[in-house]
């Protein structure tokens, strides 16, 4: 499963969903909103990967993950430009993924609870420094803002997963409203 869907976030929220009798309904939908994201980033990776043939930027798509898009994005700010380096940073994240995924069941009967010890906040860690990777002024908060405390709201009032959703959603409005982000790198101007 993490070599064929790799997408952690989804499957470990399905893995918490799966009782008897299978949500098969409820996981199928909390799967395809969080994953909805994926269309941001790939977006966002076009102007590296559209010279590229399909056969090429489809397999690099599948290894796309929230990390290695991060670093990719932050080394384009800084003039990045080689497709490789995109596909290379995601690469990377996969192999850790999947290394990671099978010494973890190695080893995990004997971690016993992960809560325990700290370790279910891995993944809220792994996101907040990405965020903040991010970070390049104080308007960005805005929209960071908007979608956490929706998203809380949500949380408050709706079953299951929605809130997920309706931090998206208003993330996505209020951060629309702001502007374009800045993906391209610093230039100054030519001294004449």
């Amino acid at each position: 499963m993490n070599v064929v869907v790799f997408a952690g976030t989804s499957q470990t929220a399905a893995l918490e969903m799966w009782n008897y009798p299978l949500p098969i309904v409820s996981i199928v939908a909390t799967t395809l909103l969080i994953n909805l994201r994926f269309m941001l980033l790939g977006a966002t990776a076009r102007p590296w990967l559209e010279q590229l043939p399909n056969r090429t930027v489809y397999p690099t798509l599948h290894v796309m993950a929230d990390e290695g898009w991060a670093v990719a994005m932050n080394e384009r700010r800084r003039g990045e430009r080689d497709a490789g380096f995109f596909l290379g940073a995601n690469l990377f994240v996969g192999a850790c993924w999947v290394l990671s995924t099978v010494s973890g069941h190695a080893i995990g009967g004997g971690v016993g609870d992960p809560a325990a010890i700290g370790l279910d906040f891995a993944f809220t860690t792994i996101f907040a420094a990405i965020l903040f990777a991010g970070y390049r002024q104080v308007l960005n908060l805005v929209p960071w803002s908007a979608a956490g405390a929706a998203a809380l709201i949500a949380s408050w009032i709706l079953p299951g997963t929605w809130y997920v959703v309706a931090g998206g959603i208003v993330g996505f409005f209020v951060g629309s409203l702001f502007g374009k982000p800045d993906l391209e790198p610093a230039t100054t101007p030519d001294a004449a």
